[in-house]
């Protein structure tokens, strides 16, 4: 997407020793979606789920870094 995203919430923190995001959206087409990531040092990306809350579903996701 685009466009920028309303977001509702967002909070992070440590959670077992790993760096974790927490990202509630609140715009048109995401009402209540979310992401519920952790940081994997070893791999360098944040990984976790995306809950598509209009679907019902949920993804497993993944965010890697490109470095230039």
């Amino acid at each position: 997407n685009p466009q920028p995203i309303k977001i509702a919430e967002a909070t992070a923190g440590e959670k077992d020793g790993k760096l974790g995001l927490f990202v509630k959206l609140q715009d048109v087409g995401y009402p209540g979606s979310y992401y519920d990531l952790e940081y994997d040092a070893a791999r360098d990306v944040l990984a976790g789920s995306y809950y598509q809350a209009v679907q019902g579903e949920t993804y497993e996701i993944e965010f890697t870094r490109i470095k230039e």
